[in-house]
């Protein structure tokens, strides 16, 4: 009688290499099903981060994965922690500046709001010709400050409220983030417990909106700014108006440019002038349009539908509607069907297209027609394979050509741009083909540009295919 073989899922049990059995065969063995050698830990990256050493262990509590999810992660939190940090820093410093200057003008201008000494002489004049009327306007003109007085005091101290806010907040914020990592970066009991840790705090940050809290700090020195300017404006008003019109001038020229500097970007997202506050107002100007698309539809239809019913009833209390159809019933209907086969599927696609830029900040990224993605693929491509000095760098993207289809738009513009002709002798001689793995991907590249070359010129970029081949089919055992 044969002896007795488990295998499982296809694969021969060997020491714990063991996974959920399938069956059970007795005296027959199935085909091996061909496989690449493991790779040796030839690389840096091998080295810090081994290969799993058992089947089905690659989501374990100390698996390769989540030790490398552990790294990526604090090199994320760490440059997003600092860039906050570096921009509360300087809210911080222009807020202390910023509020002391204030604080200067409002010393001496607060001093208006106080009521006025009494005009003795005056006084003592209504007095001895018994004129009341004279003596009631001394006594309103001293109580009362002036409405000038009012404004310049009113924008100043508004503008000093929100530095000194601005400022409180920064120092709040700073407390956030400094309790984020402690929570983030405290020991753990195994690399999978951290990253669950690591995955609800973070997730904690953008549901609470710490982000757009932060986008908004600027914006109130901003305001505090404005208002200042506003109030010497004011100031200068009730002084000299030539002085106050030239201040006025540059002060609206100021707002302008911060206008149109925090609006371009909203509408053209490769803006250099880009700022948090600008991705949040680009998210509500979508969610504005999604909801303004929604209703006015909504609102179309639903004055069409009353229109049409009045008119309904009209024809029906006439004595011609009860027995046939009113000319002007069968115009209304024909109306309302062409608006609403007009109308419907543009209203539709409107708001398609602006809910799918809600959760997408680079929404030009996410609409750009396929001519003018393969066009910025071939360039970033392009770059790697023939910019970049490092040369695993460029064996990765030349390795990653192999994917293009065959004759689409993507691999035609590469050819054209000479990839096989200037990539020939930079990689194809660093390239390692010891690795199956790193041959198999290299020689569907070569496959691809010999099917694409133009010219037989281009025919030596597929000299070291033999090459390839030689080990490839050997060395993997297929």
């Amino acid at each position: 009688m044969p002896a007795t073989i488990e295998y499982y899922r296809g694969y021969e049990v060997h020491g714990k290499c063991r996974l959920f059995p399938l069956r059970e065969y007795k005296g027959y063995k199935p085909p091996e099903i061909p496989r690449l050698p493991v790779e040796e830990p030839n690389t840096d990256f091998k080295r810090k981060y081994p290969a799993d050493t058992e089947l089905g262990e690659e989501l374990a509590d100390n698996a390769r994965v989540w030790k490398v999810y552990r790294d990526e992660a604090m090199q994320h939190d760490d440059g997003l922690l600092d860039g906050w940090n570096n921009t509360i820093d300087i809210l911080l410093t222009f807020a202390g500046l910023f509020s002391a200057a204030v604080t200067a003008f409002v010393v001496e201008s607060y001093q208006f709001l106080q009521p006025g000494t009494l005009d003795l002489g005056a006084a003592l004049y209504a007095l001895a010709v018994n004129d009341t009327a004279m003596l009631h306007a001394l006594a309103t003109s001293s109580s009362q400050p002036s409405s000038p007085a009012r404004w310049i005091n009113g924008l100043w101290f508004t503008s000093l409220f929100f530095s000194l806010v601005a400022a409180f907040l920064c120092i709040l914020v700073k407390q956030w983030l400094d309790e984020y990592k402690a929570r983030t970066r405290a020991s753990s009991q195994n690399p999978k417990h951290w990253s669950r840790r690591r995955a609800f705090y973070f997730r904690a940050i953008d549901s609470w909106g710490v982000p757009v809290i932060i986008s908004l700090l600027p914006l109130l020195l901003h305001a505090a700014l404005f208002l200042f300017f506003a109030g010497m404006v004011v100031l200068l008003w009730s002084l000299n108006r030539a002085v106050a019109g030239w201040l006025s001038g540059l002060a609206l020229l100021a707002l302008l440019l911060y206008i149109v500097s925090l609006l371009i970007p909203v509408w053209n997202a490769a803006c250099p002038f880009a700022t948090p506050l600008a991705r949040l107002l680009r998210r509500l100007w979508t969610l504005f349009w999604a909801w303004a698309l929604r209703h006015a539809g909504f609102l179309s239809e639903l004055t069409a539908a009353a229109v049409f019913r009045l008119q309904h009833i009209w024809i029906n209390q006439s004595p011609i509607g009860a027995v046939f159809p009113h000319p002007r019933s069968i115009r209304l209907w024909l109306a309302s069907k062409a608006f609403h086969d007009t109308h419907e599927k543009s209203f539709f696609d409107q708001v398609i297209h602006f809910d799918s830029l809600r959760s997408d900040n680079d929404r030009d990224l996410t609409t750009l027609d396929i001519a003018l993605r393969d066009e910025l693929d071939c360039d970033a491509l392009c770059w790697l394979i023939l910019s970049v000095s490092d040369n695993d760098a460029g064996a990765v993207g030349f390795q990653a050509l192999g994917a293009a289809e065959p004759y689409s738009p993507l691999a035609e513009r590469l050819i054209a741009r000479g990839v096989a002709r200037a990539s020939q002798q930079r990689l194809l001689s660093n390239s390692n083909w010891s690795i199956p793995a790193q041959a198999s991907r290299v020689v569907r590249t070569i496959i691809l540009l010999r099917e694409l070359a133009p010219t037989p010129s281009h025919s030596r970029i597929f000299d070291s295919m033999d090459n390839a081949w030689d080990y490839l089919l050997p060395g993997a055992e297929i």
